[in-house]
């Protein structure tokens, strides 16, 4: 670990889902009792159509 990148702390938009001292669960864990759960749609680039299932 370390210290922060502080570069981190100027990018709008950004939610850190992993366990670093910047991350979305590290900075509210405490007032959600440290539970914590997250799903990812998979990236729009991965997504195939399959024409055998409708």
């Amino acid at each position: 670990d370390g210290p922060p990148n502080p570069s981190l702390l100027e990018v709008p938009d950004l939610v850190g889902l992993g366990g670093g001292p910047l991350s979305l669960v590290n900075q509210i864990g405490s007032s959600i009792d440290d539970k914590f759960a997250y799903c990812l749609p998979p990236n729009s680039n991965e997504i195939t159509s399959d024409s055998s299932n409708p």
